[in-house]
């Protein structure tokens, strides 16, 4: 946990499996000392009908720890829609919504945000997987000069972990960030390096 609000961008995550189709989930992310919680609902499992669907519901909250932010608490909603295509593709629509997006507090800032993220992933193998996503601003506050957020790469499935190396335009992890659109930095290329780990427990 050493340095997590230091000059890099880590992020924290832990969730529980209450039921097959209910599960908590709480996290930290150095952006904005962000704290997030709340709960994951399957509504349509995959499986539970003959079409290759699955449909799920997260509803959550965020508290942003960081200084000099007027309005510290947002509420979000995120529907997620699976389809999977055979036994290698499988895509991903993402809509979502989130309260209080102006950590700036600009003047006449619409109070929400809507936007939408597709996925796909593609698996070369039983341990390989290409992985992109993309997400875009519908609605609501928008951060002035803001750019649509991207990610891309690859993904290792080893046993019960996962291991996610990806380019990015974005340093953003949570929703509430990514419905308003990232920002440019000052590096010409715009694009990141990162990495996920994901640990699976189960009994």
């Amino acid at each position: 946990m050493y340095g997590l609000d230091s000059f890099a961008f880590p992020s924290f995550w832990f969730a529980y499996g209450i039921t097959d189709r209910i599960a908590t989930y709480f996290g930290r992310s150095s952006n904005l000392a962000t704290w997030e919680y709340g709960v994951k609902v399957s509504l349509l499992p995959e499986g539970a009908i003959e079409l290759p669907l699955s449909i799920a519901a997260n509803v959550g909250g965020i508290y942003l720890d960081a200084n000099g932010i007027e309005t510290n608490s947002r509420f979000t909603a995120e529907l997620p829609i699976g389809i999977r295509l055979g036994s290698r593709f499988a895509f991903q629509a993402v809509p979502f919504y989130t309260t209080n997006p102006d950590e700036q507090n600009l003047p006449d800032s619409p109070g929400y945000a809507v936007a939408l993220g597709l996925g796909g992933s593609l698996r070369l193998s039983t341990t390989y997987s290409l992985e992109a996503e993309w997400i875009t601003n519908l609605g609501g506050f928008q951060r002035p000069g803001s750019v649509d957020q991207w990610q891309a790469g690859v993904a290792i499935h080893i046993n019960q972990h996962l291991f996610q190396l990806l380019f990015t335009n974005s340093i953003f992890t949570t929703p509430d960030s990514m419905a308003s659109g990232t920002f440019k930095t000052g590096i010409k290329s715009n694009v990141r390096f990162g990495f996920n780990l994901v640990r699976i427990f189960g009994l």
